[in-house]
């Protein structure tokens, strides 16, 4: 028996992608910009944690020592997979590890010069948004 993918549609088989009800939409986004918008986020991840690691041993709070490291597993995870994912849209590692703009490297240099934990938690929560 001869099987085609021709004129096939998933509904009618009752197949549904993780919830998702249009899967064979096509979205607007392209891979560039993608690529572009993916590159922000691992870029942050990647410098959230590089500064977390530093500035864990200067933490006074024990429960902020804790909510550090577990971040910092959690964003090195993400900024690892999301890295390998750029690598896939034609990107190269080197451009990857960037800084993708200027200000965005500013702000996140900025979190390098915190000097409380109270001034830490508050550039934290300026780069998470």
């Amino acid at each position: 028996m001869k099987t085609t993918t021709e004129n096939f549609d998933s509904k009618s088989c009752g197949i549904q992608y993780a919830g998702i009800d249009r899967a064979d939409y096509e979205s607007s986004i392209d891979v560039k910009t993608n690529a572009t918008r993916l590159r922000r986020f691992q870029y942050v991840l990647r410098k959230l944690t590089l500064t977390g690691a530093g500035h864990l041993p200067a933490r006074k709070e024990w429960e902020l020592k804790l909510a550090i490291a577990r971040h910092l597993f959690e964003d090195a995870e993400q900024a690892t997979t999301l890295l390998d994912r750029i690598t896939e849209l034609r990107v190269t590692e080197n451009q990857a590890q960037s800084a993708p703009d200027a200000l965005l490297a500013l702000l996140m240099d900025e979190v390098i010069h915190c000097r409380s934990d109270a001034e830490y938690l508050l550039e934290i929560g300026r780069a998470h948004v």
